[in-house]
């Protein structure tokens, strides 16, 4: 079966390598490419996926511009597959390479059914794609590993650390969330403390680099 490719992502040299390595190869078909997400967006609205066919859309959901160092907005581009109704299955390829990315993206908002890190070797990048055009998911080892990890602790989170949690990830400081929240600075260093000692670390950008994604999607 011929295996259709879309390819979506912000750094002309990994979109070009990705397009002449697949294109090499018999058995692929790039269906379609975009630099950006409006573009890419574009082509999953007029995209054409006939009855028996399958695809796997590669996305790289970094889409940071000149003095970024992320972007999400890549995401989109998840949720428009998902909501397209297409056969396109999304792999996300991407220097996001975390556990907490990789709950984000496979998410019910997002629907990925793959995830793999931009170091990836070739191999895993084939066994990724053959996985989905199969109807199977996969998740790099390690990440999954990951993944399963952050789960493990955010089931630790009471409801209140959860909240306190979110707000964090939304960037708002210990003050901040004690007035949206109607408690006390002291009350919310509590909460914090026992998020800390549930994850295992000890400061807040620890904290956010091993469980965070800026967004309440875990």
């Amino acid at each position: 079966m011929e295996k259709l490719i879309y390819i979506f992502e912000s750094e002309p040299i990994v979109m070009e390598g990705i397009c002449s390595w697949l294109s090499s190869r018999k058995d692929f078909t790039i269906r379609g490419k975009a630099s950006s997400v409006e573009e890419a967006i574009e082509l999953i609205n007029y995209a054409n996926i006939e009855e028996g066919e399958r695809a796997v859309a590669i996305v790289g959901i970094n889409f940071r511009k000149l003095g970024e160092l992320k972007n999400e907005n890549g995401m989109r581009i998840l949720s428009a597959i998902k909501n397209s109704g297409l056969n396109i299955k999304s792999l996300v390829f991407t220097d996001l390479d975390r556990g907490s990315f990789v709950l984000k993206a496979i998410s019910e908002k997002y629907g990925a059914a793959g995830f793999i890190s931009k170091t990836a070797e070739k191999h895993i990048l084939l066994e990724a794609i053959d996985s989905l055009m199969a109807g199977e998911t996969y998740i790099q080892p390690y990440l999954q590993e990951q993944a399963d990890e952050i789960k493990t602790i955010y089931k630790r989170f009471t409801r209140r650390e959860r909240v306190v949690f979110d707000n964090i990830q939304s960037g708002l400081s210990n003050l901040d969330i004690a007035k949206k929240l109607g408690l006390s600075v002291r009350t919310i260093e509590n909460h914090i403390a026992h998020i800390y000692n549930k994850a295992k670390v000890c400061a807040r950008n620890e904290l956010l680099l091993k469980i965070g994604t800026g967004g309440a999607d875990v």
